[in-house]
């Protein structure tokens, strides 16, 4: 099977793609499953937001993508994981991983979550991507998706790449 690594900065709309895909995907009997990383990261006290707190993270979360995969499930896993280095290490705990962008202009994710950047900003929240730490966008993703579409086109585009990477059905 396959795992969807979507990846963009914080409010580019990666879980809802990633929910809305899988829940496209199950209308055609697909098994699948979105490990979200919001969720994830609250479920391991263990974590913490600095670059080796969050490359530990993105291992861990490959990782398991990788035991979900081999049991059958396509995944998607809506993360920021803002540097190149962290992709690339999840890449290399997944044998059929697709790196796929999410792109959204820092206006627009501001204007989705604004406590959340706000929060950012006053210094609440620390190593925050895009305002304390670069979020670096993928040179060579499998798949770039515009953020700033309507929603629903968006889905579209990432369920016909999924079935396309899939290949005929068996």
């Amino acid at each position: 099977m396959h795992t969807f690594w979507i990846t963009g900065i914080p409010a580019a709309g990666k879980t809802i793609v990633s929910y809305m895909t899988e829940r496209r995907l199950l209308e055609y009997n697909r098994k699948s499953v979105v490990i979200d990383g919001d969720l994830w990261r609250a479920a391991d006290a263990n974590t913490d937001y600095t670059f080796l707190g969050r490359l530990a993270n993105v291992k861990r979360i490959g990782a398991f993508a990788q035991k979900l995969n081999l049991l059958g499930y396509l995944v998607f896993v809506p993360t920021c994981s803002p540097s190149a280095t962290m992709r690339r290490a999840a890449s290399n705990e997944v044998e059929h991983f697709h790196e796929v962008y999410l792109s959204c202009s820092e206006a627009v994710a501001r204007s989705r979550k604004p406590e959340e950047y706000g929060k950012a900003d006053a210094g609440v929240y620390h190593n925050y991507p895009v305002v304390h730490t670069p979020y670096e966008v993928p040179e060579t993703p499998a798949l770039v998706l515009d953020g700033e579409q309507p929603l629903l086109d968006v889905v579209d585009r990432l369920f016909t790449y999924v079935i396309e990477a899939l290949g005929p059905a068996r």
